[in-house]
């Protein structure tokens, strides 16, 4: 990122994005160190999170969905109470990475966000509290074994594309 922001560079993030390119973290992570950011450029960082974890979340990404979400959870553990960022958000973000990866049997990623949650005093005004679901989840991690990271669940992605796939060639 240059040493300027562009006023458009919501747009160049979003473009990486969609391209999957990792970089794009990168990119966002040295956007939110900048001490001089407008309010317009922080609800443009809050944009492009919620668009990622939608992109970590969407079956057909290529995205490296690991690496994409630690660079937001570490993003959001150092910058969230200078930023400003509402509590109600970061439930959102994380409560969504940790349900995708939890379903996926990738438990250290569910378990960041989780921590993380539960780090910043955050209530689950929904469910069953993030210090239950951490607990279950430290309890899945350890019946299941490992870590749950990486290939555990890269069968289940290529599952769902796959059947994606085979619907398009039924349709045509």
């Amino acid at each position: 990122m240059p040493k300027t922001m562009s006023k458009d560079f919501l747009s160049e993030l979003l473009t990486g994005l969609a391209k999957d390119d990792v970089n794009v973290f990168k990119n966002f992570e040295e956007a939110g160190r900048r001490p001089d950011l407008t309010p317009a450029q922080v609800e443009d960082l809050h944009e492009f999170m919620e668009m990622a974890a939608n992109r970590i979340r969407n079956s057909k990404s290529k995205l490296d969905r690991e690496t994409a979400a630690y660079s937001i959870i570490g993003f959001l553990r150092e910058h969230n109470k200078r930023l400003g960022i509402h509590p109600r958000f970061l439930a959102t973000i994380c409560s969504a990475l940790a349900t995708y990866f939890q379903n996926h049997k990738k438990w250290d990623p569910a378990i960041a966000a989780c921590e993380l949650l539960v780090s910043r005093n955050v209530t689950d005004e929904d469910g069953e509290g993030f210090h239950a679901r951490l607990d279950r989840l430290y309890q899945l991690r350890i019946k299941k074994g490992g870590s749950g990271s990486s290939s555990d669940a890269d069968d289940v992605d290529s599952e769902c594309v796959e059947e994606d796939d085979t619907e398009d060639e039924n349709n045509r």
